[in-house]
């Protein structure tokens, strides 16, 4: 089986490792618009190619035999526009992730049957993950062990922690960290500081989803320890007032 994978470098890892779950002996084809999905690639001996746009996917002859195709690009318009191509140039099956469920109605009008929306997981567990301090894990795709893992910011001492932060400890892993402000947006901004009523949002591999909670959890523990030590020292500074 031959398998086109079209990823940026958000998605890159995450998918690829998804991919490698397929239990029929499979070839890969990657492209990507990010360089950095390369080294990826290498590590499932999959033919990587990097191209400018998505348009540029019509010129791969390798594209038409292929059994399946997983697209995941930051911009849910790019996805549907590259998932178009590889049905037209004849891949049978095509899955589509989309950052967005109101964009899967037109993912649908392309054809596109197997589309998967982040958001919808997110939003159709809002109420628990809002209500409680702890995360809602959700399985997404049970055949590939694809899921996500959510939760809503909500304690004071955690705020402050960068995206980056986070990003940094996910570095390498299997993984894709994504943060929904309040609005239900997705942030992609390294510098953006988390606020009161963010979700984080991890996706992969379902089963190894509480190791990566784990470490987000030790990480933020850790930033409302320093964060408390920091306020308790400005407290014991503070001038007493006459009487105190």
């Amino acid at each position: 089986m031959r398998v086109a994978v079209v990823v940026s470098d958000r998605f890159g890892r995450t998918v690829v490792e998804l991919a490698r779950r397929i239990k029929t002996p499979t070839a890969f084809h990657i492209f990507s618009p990010d360089s950095g999905v390369e080294s990826v690639a290498k590590e499932v001996n999959a033919v990587f190619k990097k191209v400018g746009s998505v348009e540029e996917l019509y010129v791969y002859e390798e594209l038409r035999i292929c059994d399946v195709g997983i697209v995941a690009l930051n911009e849910d318009s790019e996805s549907i526009v590259a998932a178009r191509i590889l049905k037209a140039v004849g891949v049978p099956l095509v899955f589509i992730v989309i950052n967005a469920s109101v964009n899967r109605d037109l993912a649908i009008k392309e054809g596109l049957r197997y589309v998967i929306g982040l958001d919808e997981y997110v939003v159709g567990n809002l109420l628990p993950a809002m209500s409680l301090d702890s995360w809602v894990l959700v399985r997404i795709v049970e055949f590939i062990d694809f899921g996500v893992a959510m939760y809503r910011l909500w304690k004071k001492g955690t705020l402050g922690v960068k995206i980056g932060d986070l990003n940094a400890l996910l570095k390498d892993r299997p993984v894709k960290l994504l943060v929904f402000n309040k609005v239900g947006r997705v942030v992609v901004e390294e510098d953006y500081v988390l606020e009161q009523g963010d979700i984080l949002v991890v996706v992969g591999k379902h089963s190894e989803l509480p190791k990566y909670v784990d470490l987000i959890n030790k990480a933020l523990l850790k930033y409302e320890e320093i964060t408390a030590d920091r306020y308790s020292g400005m407290f014991k500074t503070m001038p007493r007032t006459a009487g105190g």
